[in-house]
C-alpha cells in the first residue's frame, strides 16, 4: 500500500478530500449541463426543420411537414439586430409626446 502510495505521489494518501472534492464538481457540472444540452438540440432541430427522435409517424401518414416558425423567428429577430448595429447612429424607434396621457393622476380634495 506504501508503495503505490509513492508510485502515485503520495496523492491518494494526502489529497483524498481533494480528489474526492474534484470529482465530485466534475460530477455536478457534467450532470447539469445535460439539461441545457437537451434544450439547445430541440432548438436546434427546430431551426432546422428536424423531427426528434421521440416523433414516430404511422405506416400511412405519407406527409410529414415541419412548420419552420423558429427559423423565421431567429432570422426576422437577427435582421432587427443588424438593423440596430448598422443604422448609422439612428435608433430605429421613435418617441413622441401624447396628446391625452394615459395614465391619470388623481386630484387632491
Amino acid at each position: 500500500m506504501e508503495e503505490e502510495n509513492k508510485t502515485n505521489g503520495g496523492y491518494e494518501a494526502e489529497g483524498n478530500a481533494l480528489i474526492g472534492y474534484i470529482r465530485g464538481r466534475f460530477q455536478q457540472a457534467e450532470t447539469s449541463k445535460v439539461y441545457d444540452e437537451k434544450r439547445w438540440l430541440k432548438a436546434y432541430r427546430n431551426y432546422r426543420g428536424l423531427y426528434g427522435p421521440e416523433t414516430a409517424f404511422r405506416e400511412n401518414e405519407k406527409s410529414r411537414v415541419f412548420v419552420k416558425i423558429t427559423k423565421t423567428k431567429v432570422l426576422a429577430s437577427f435582421g432587427q439586430i443588424i438593423e440596430v448595429l448598422f443604422s448609422q447612429g439612428k435608433f430605429p424607434l421613435g418617441v413622441s409626446p401624447t396628446l391625452y396621457p394615459e395614465i391619470m393622476q388623481k386630484e387632491d380634495p
